[in-house]
């Protein structure tokens, strides 16, 4: 393992000046930070508990073109769109996100399917995960396995101790970076490390999933999906922002002499989402859309793939118009078992 240090001005201007790699980290676009490519002149936003978008644009994009044709005479001729073999790497990961590319590799880079389009740019993309050391009120990553200062799936762990910024490498990934970054060595860990892990660990939200995993699947008539699903308004942003949700469709953009396939972010919580060619919809009502969410995250997902498929990361509950909470849902669906 490797192990460096910075201040923290002399690491944002790593950051902006690393070559061999296109570089992302959490920018301040407005009022919120989001992922992006970095720039000389972008104001990175490293302090921010998390970003309002989630890492999982950059290894699985909102929208990308699949291929392309064109007409010729009665026939149309395929054009392949090249992998994307660009090195990238990306700053200031929050464990959460870190944890939400487990499900995400579990679904694109299964034993029965591996997705090329993600496989490719995963393989080529370093992470470099950023310690929490004040959670949000909305984070409860501890109740989802994971922690505000787990280092796993990473390929370097960074922290802040105040005046400087300490990196460590994870995998040789994270060698090769550190590397490539320069820094003054540390041969030992600060002692303060566990005093601020304690701390942020201590902070989290709390919340009981006990067997819910496996009990929601005596749910699916429950009444209380109707009562949950009151307020929702069937906007998706729950799913956008969500780190884990990975739910696409594909499309045709064609024009006269050709055109592209492309495939787009979808959402279940959308009416059209589950609407048949022959005009029959299984999930007319929201509360039938809301359910299969809940079901997909915390029992679909966990009996296919034995992960539940969110990580704590509260950006649902901050992004909510309707001031849905995740964890309320969980709290009332597992209480539900108890009595």
């Amino acid at each position: 393992m490797k192990r460096k240090k910075w201040t923290k001005a002399e690491f944002e201007q790593q950051i902006k000046t690393l070559e061999g790699y296109k570089v992302f980290a959490p920018v301040q676009v407005d009022d919120v930070a989001v992922f992006a490519p970095v720039g000389k002149d972008d104001t990175l936003a490293l302090d921010k508990p998390n970003t309002k978008t989630s890492v999982k644009s950059v290894l699985f994009p909102q929208t990308e073109t699949l291929f392309c044709y064109k007409r010729r005479g009665k026939n149309a001729v395929i054009e392949d769109v090249p992998l994307d073999d660009e090195k990238k790497v990306v700053f200031g990961v929050r464990p959460c996100d870190v944890a939400s590319l487990g499900v995400l590799d579990a679904v694109f880079l299964s034993d029965d399917y591996i997705d090329p389009y993600y496989k490719r740019r995963r393989e080529n993309t370093t992470i470099v995960a950023a310690a929490c050391n004040d959670p949000e009120p909305t984070c409860f990553c501890t109740s989802m396995g994971g922690g505000p200062w787990s280092r796993e799936g990473a390929d370097v762990f960074t922290y802040d101790i105040g005046d400087y910024f300490v990196a460590e490498s994870v995998t040789e990934k994270g060698d090769a970076l550190l590397d490539a970054c320069g820094g003054e060595d540390v041969p030992d860990a600060d002692p303060a490390v566990e005093t601020l892990k304690e701390k942020a660990e201590q902070a989290m939200e709390k919340v009981k999933l006990g067997d819910l995993p496996s009990n929601l699947k005596t749910m699916f008539d429950d009444p209380r999906w109707e009562a949950i699903a009151e307020r929702c308004i069937g906007c998706g942003v729950c799913s956008y922002i969500c780190p884990t949700c990975h739910c696409f469709d594909i499309q045709d953009q064609a024009g006269h002499e050709g055109g592209k396939r492309v495939r787009n972010w979808d959402s279940c919580m959308f009416p059209i989402f589950s609407l048949h060619a022959s005009g029959h919809n299984p999930r007319t009502d929201q509360h039938q859309r809301i359910r299969q969410r809940i079901m997909h995250k915390f029992s679909y997902f966990k009996e296919n793939l034995d992960q539940v498929a969110c990580v704590g990361c509260g950006r649902c509950i901050q992004s909510c118009p309707a001031n849905i909470d995740i964890r309320e849902i969980i709290e009332l669906l597992e209480a539900k078992q108890d009595g």
